[in-house]
This record gives C-alpha cells, sequence and structure tokens, in this order.
C-alpha cells in the first residue's frame, strides 16, 4: 500500500508461439508456391500450457486470393482434411492458420480479421500466422503471428491502454511492429505475439541456415529430400554435424517426410 493506493503486482506472463521445423518449412514452401496470389492454410498443434502455443505442422487449404485478402475458408474442406489426418494417426488440433503476404509485410487486413474471429470462436487463444515470402528472399524470415485484442472499429483506442502483461506478457508488445502493419491496426485492432522456433539437434542446424544466406535457395522449389540433402551436404562441408551416423539420421528424417507427403497425397488426392 502506498499512497493510499494499492500497488499493482505485474506477473510476466509472456506468451510464445513455437513453431516447429517442419511446419515452418511447409508453411514457407507453401507460400512461396503461390506467389504472387494470396495462400493459407492451417496450424496443427497444441495449447501446450497458458504460456505457450506449440506448432507441430501445417496443411495447405485450397483458398487463394489477391490484393490484401484471402477467399473464405472452405470449412468443409478443413474439418474433412483433419478428419482424415485422424484416420492416419495425427491427432492435433488445430490452433490457428497461416496465409501469405506476398510483398507487402505481414498485418491483418479487415478481411483477414474477420477471418481469424471465426477461429477464436473456437478457442479464443487460436493464432494467425503472416507469412511473407517475397521480402523472406531477401536472407530474413518474415513472418509474425497475430491475435485479436477484441476492440474490433477502426482500430482507435479510447480510454485506459490495454494492460499487456495481463493480455500476454511484453515481449510480443515490444518487438519492433513495421510501419505499415501499425497503420493497419497492430496494437489497437490485433497484437503481434513473440514467436520462436523449434531448435533440438539437426533441427536448430536448419534454422540457422534457413536465416543465413541459403534461404533463397532453400525454399526455391523442389523436393524436401533434395531440399535437406543439399542442406546435409553443406553442413558436413562445415563440421557441424560431427558424425556419419547423424548425417544419416537426417536424411532418413528427409525420406520420411517425403514418404508421408506421398502418403497423405494419396489419401487425399
Amino acid at each position: 500500500m502506498m499512497g493510499g493506493e494499492e500497488q499493482k503486482v505485474k506477473t510476466d506472463s509472456t506468451e510464445t508461439v513455437i513453431i516447429s521445423t517442419v511446419a515452418l518449412i511447409k508453411m514457407f514452401k507453401h507460400c512461396n508456391r503461390g506467389v504472387p496470389l494470396e495462400v493459407m492454410g492451417l496450424c496443427l498443434g497444441k495449447f501446450i500450457d497458458d504460456y505457450t502455443v506449440y506448432v507441430s505442422d501445417v496443411f495447405a487449404m485450397p483458398q487463394v486470393g489477391a490484393s490484401d485478402s484471402v477467399e473464405a475458408v472452405d470449412e468443409a474442406f478443413q474439418a474433412n482434411m483433419l478428419d482424415m489426418l485422424k484416420q492416419v494417426g495425427i491427432t492435433e488440433d488445430s490452433v490457428g492458420w497461416f496465409h501469405s503476404h506476398p510483398g507487402y509485410g505481414c498485418w491483418l487486413s479487415g478481411t483477414d480479421q474477420k477471418t481469424h474471429e471465426s477461429y477464436e470462436k473456437l478457442d479464443k487463444r487460436c493464432i494467425a500466422i503472416v507469412v511473407d515470402p517475397v521480402n523472406s528472399a531477401n536472407g530474413r524470415m518474415v513472418i509474425e503471428s497475430f491475435r485479436l485484442t477484441g476492440k474490433g472499429g477502426l482500430g482507435i483506442g479510447f480510454g485506459k491502454p490495454v494492460e499487456t502483461r495481463i493480455v500476454t506478457g511484453q515481449k510480443g508488445f515490444l518487438r519492433k511492429k513495421e510501419p505499415v502493419s501499425i497503420k493497419r491496426g497492430n496494437g489497437t485492432q490485433y497484437y503481434q505475439m513473440a514467436l520462436d522456433f523449434d531448435k533440438m539437434g539437426y533441427e536448430e542446424i536448419m534454422i540457422n541456415k534457413i536465416q543465413g544466406k541459403m534461404w533463397i535457395e532453400f525454399v526455391g522449389g523442389g523436393s524436401y529430400k533434395g531440399d535437406l540433402g543439399m542442406l546435409l551436404q553443406k553442413v558436413k562441408d562445415k563440421d557441424f554435424i560431427g558424425s556419419d551416423e547423424a548425417a544419416d539420421e537426417l536424411i532418413a528424417d528427409a525420406l520420411q517426410q517425403d514418404i508421408d507427403l506421398v502418403v497423405k497425397n494419396k489419401i487425399f488426392g
């Protein structure tokens, strides 16, 4: 108690979105193939705890668009896809969606916000990930994760500011925002969340390589097997992997991803 006013205790409840390497690659692959159109997909994973949203995998959806919005979500396709995934042992739930903004940064248009409202009705913790595959070709991943503030309207906030630590912590709010995203409602109609990537073993090497000079070549096309084989050779040349056994394991994982992709195509094709 100080000066007759009760002191407010601020507990750090920073909420972080963690994206697995496989999900990250699939997102950028799908978004890159869609240029110059916008494309979208569904994020699968788990709400690990009150502070962590884990995106373990993604799958593409048939919607495309132009300008700053994509077509409406095909709910029947989405439900059918989730049902079929469960039949082959993939039991992750939907934790949100992703879509691309090819060449014009990461933010949510009015249509995007309307789309995300439908996800938040299912679970208020659902996230909206935006990827810019064109600007990512410059060597830096351009990706953000958002959630609505619930204010709506024109993005003009009145009255007492939102207590950021109660909402999601300061980490996501204090990360630098792009001017275009602020103009489009970032911080008023929606907020960006802290992002991290699943870094375990060879996946950490993959993320480091994606963020480096190999980014353009890595997302430029080809199969997962070819991309990861190329990545493996470059990593081996620099002795990042200390044994042939670890290298062979990486190839096996890449091949398994190709097999999974073929199986999914057979089931859903």
